[in-house]
């Protein structure tokens, strides 16, 4: 072992002791045990959360919550799909401007309009419960970050 924590643990040389035992720790801490952590921690383990914690496991959630996954909250396909001047299409069967989400296509019209507002309310709420497990796992980050 060297001075300064140069060297460490079988002979291996680190730049300032940037790289731990085994090379775990590779330059100023960012990456962590096995690669979990990517560049200041934005990348968890295995890919879960992405740049800040605005993507969760799988793609469930994008930007803030505002999208989430199996089909709860179309937001973008709900706008492109928007005609007030036409028929139904398959996408505002999904939600009036997508935010109504899984249970936009009991209705658009009609006695129905409860029901979207309901299934609005309930994507939204879902929306940002995911996304504000997200944003724990963001601070999760931030504190693993600052433990090392």
């Amino acid at each position: 072992m060297g001075g300064l924590g140069m060297l460490t643990w079988m002979g291996m040389l680190t730049w300032m002791g940037m790289l731990t035992w085994m090379g775990m720790l590779t330059w100023m801490g960012m990456l962590t045990w096995m690669g979990m952590l990517t560049w200041m921690g934005m990348l968890t383990w295995m890919g879960m959360l992405t740049w800040m914690g605005m993507l969760t496991w799988m793609g469930m959630l994008t930007w803030m919550g505002m999208l989430v996954g199996l089909g709860w909250s179309i937001w973008l396909v709900g706008l492109r799909g928007l005609t007030w001047y036409g028929g139904l299409t398959w996408c505002e069967r999904l939600g009036w401007m997508g935010w109504m989400g899984w249970m936009g296509w009991t209705g658009w019209t009609g006695w129905m309009s409860r029901m979207r507002w309901m299934a609005m309310l309930l994507g939204w709420m879902l929306g940002w419960m995911l996304g504000w497990m997200g944003w724990m796992g963001w601070m999760a980050m931030l504190l693993a970050w600052m433990i090392l």
